[in-house]
């Protein structure tokens, strides 16, 4: 995938929310730690190509709010110098005077088709900027924004992104957003290129390095999915896998007061914090609240986040000693839903931390109870499990419970990473139509669960079905004829054979099938009985199914 494909796909990710709206993570692509004042800022790209652009604070309490009251293009690369904070946005530079909160002024460094990426500082008063498009890098000097020059590496280097400042060796650090990419590096007497490394990963993003001397980079690869952060020696000699599984992870910062290494992830409009030090300590757990009773089939429990830890282990047990472990889990996320084994029981959970080096202490335990029943899980009458399917819209049709709201959900993967393809809650008919398109022949997994607050059936089975374009042919209704007068109330509808396994028929009171008297499936013959009110004028059609659906 070439460099643009990269940008379309970081548009695929955006939030749809316009910067007036609440402070949350758009796309985030920088970050960079202010000690002084012992918060980050995250630089927010928002929907690409809009300005809707963002610089966020994210407060020591976890909370997040707007450094300025300004709408930047796609601000990217982030680098602060004394009580300024620069930002490169597309072709322009802004300098944020951080006392007052304000933008202090901007130059234009180049063309509106640049790529302004990533910043650092060195130790004599001039700032770097990478220009992923231009295969340059600006140099310029601190206190004086309108003093800069343009070094051009053409032929010499290739889609320099992010930059780190080499003290020992007086040069910058730079990798490249390619295919096979590469370490590079300018030295900052001759500001020639240096060629330090080939690394054969794939579309390097950012670097930085820890208090030791040891460096860590992001890297893209092919797979926006399947992102990595790996570490470097001193040397650059030998590397190791750092941490993997982020959607583009983007300009990382290397936080040496608290030691943490911070990870935009522009896939997820997140931003993951990972402790490298030896110690962590333990989360406290958040719902639902100790000693709950009446709780469904399927429990969500949360804890509060660890700041710095990469992932937690859950335990439940029915014993508070937990001498006996029903589940053991590990996850990044600090949620976790699980499936109650029984009934009318008591359960045990905690929960810890985990850092790269150690495990922080177990949580507080607390426990649930679960009812004497929950509600019935409904049973999935169509798509029927494994089927094709005609119709890129597909009805779904599940069975009926006497009593509880509906929880849908449509999945491209049966091992629900990431999120639903489609959800919806708090729905009372038991048939949903889906309003988009999907995808000829790939392979969806839907499911469905009854619930009133807390009280839930838990998940049904999980079904598959494919999107085809096989539709049988459209049946011929036969009898009552239409608008007959004087039909018996015990009616027999009769309709032609269909090139199809299976007839779905539905007879309304109201020509548009908004309420109906008779749904029935699973019919094999052209035939369908039913016993109907005297006096009453009904509307009944028939579609045919062979795994896929007709029209009616």
């Amino acid at each position: 995938m070439n460099f643009y494909a990269k940008l379309l796909l970081l548009a695929m990710f955006a939030l749809c929310s316009s910067a007036l709206n609440a402070q949350t993570y758009s796309q985030p692509e920088s970050a960079v730690y202010d000690a002084q004042r012992d918060c980050y800022y995250i630089s927010n790209v928002g929907i690409s190509g809009v300005w809707d652009g963002q610089i966020i604070t994210r407060k020591s309490d976890s909370s997040l709010e707007y450094l300025v009251t300004y709408n930047f293009l796609d601000p990217k690369g982030l680098c602060i110098v004394g009580d300024t904070l620069f930002v490169a946005d597309v072709n322009t530079l802004y300098f944020i005077d951080l006392r007052t909160r304000h933008i202090a002024c901007s130059v234009e460094l180049s063309t509106a088709d640049s790529f302004l990426s990533d910043i650092e500082a060195d130790d004599n008063g001039y700032i770097y900027v990478s220009d992923t498009y231009k295969s340059c890098i600006y140099r310029i000097k601190a206190s004086s924004p309108t003093v800069y020059q343009r070094l051009d590496y053409l032929g010499q280097m290739a889609s320099p992104n992010g930059l780190c400042f080499d003290k020992a060796n007086n040069r910058m650090l730079i990798v490249t957003y390619h295919q096979n990419a590469s370490i590079m590096a300018i030295d900052l007497e001759t500001f020639q290129a240096i060629y330090v490394k080939p690394t054969f990963l794939d579309f390097l993003y950012g670097i930085a390095r820890d208090k030791d001397g040891s460096y860590f980079i992001s890297a893209w690869g092919m797979d926006s999915e399947h992102g990595a952060i790996y570490k470097f020696d001193k040397d650059f000699s030998e590397s190791v896998v750092f941490a993997t599984g982020f959607a583009g992870p983007s300009g990382i910062c290397m936080d040496t007061v608290n030691n943490l290494l911070a990870i935009p992830i522009v896939g997820k409009n997140d931003v993951k914090f990972i402790s490298l030090s030896s110690s962590i300590v333990a989360p406290s757990l958040a719902f639902p609240p100790d000693n709950s009773t009446g709780l469904g089939k399927l429990v969500t429990l949360k804890w509060t986040t660890v700041f710095g830890a990469p992932a937690y282990t859950f335990q439940l047990s029915e014993s508070d000693s937990f001498d006996s472990i029903i589940e053991e889990i590990n996850t990044a996320d600090t949620a976790i839903s699980i499936d109650a084994p029984k009934v009318a029981s008591k359960y045990y959970w905690r929960v810890r931390a985990n850092g790269l080096h150690s495990s922080s202490d177990w949580s507080d335990t607390w426990s649930f109870s679960t009812p004497n029943s929950v509600y019935t899980v409904p049973d999935l009458l169509l798509p029927k499990n494994g089927e094709l399917y005609a119709d890129k819209k597909p009805t779904f049709v599940w069975s009926k419970v006497s009593a509880g709201l509906y929880h849908f959900q449509l999945w491209e993967n049966n091992n629900f990473k990431g999120s639903p393809a489609f959800e919806v809650k708090n729905m009372t008919d038991t048939t949903f139509v889906l309003p988009v398109n999907l995808i000829k022949l790939q392979t969806y997994y839907w499911r469905v669960m009854t619930f009133s607050g807390y009280v839930n059936s838990g998940w049904s089975e999980l079904h598959s079905f494919k999107v085809d374009d096989f539709i049988p042919d459209v049946p011929i209704l036969l009898s009552p004829a239409n608008a007959e007068l004087g039909v018996p109330p015990s009616v027999n509808f009769v309709w032609s054979k269909s090139n199809s396994d299976f007839y779905r028929i539905q007879i309304s009171k109201l020509p548009n099938f908004s309420e109906l008297v008779i749904d029935n499936i699973d019919i094999i013959d052209t035939t369908f009985f039913a016993d109907l009110d005297w006096g009453t004028t009904y509307y009944w059609r028939v579609r045919a199914y062979t795994g896929s659906f007709g029209t009616w």
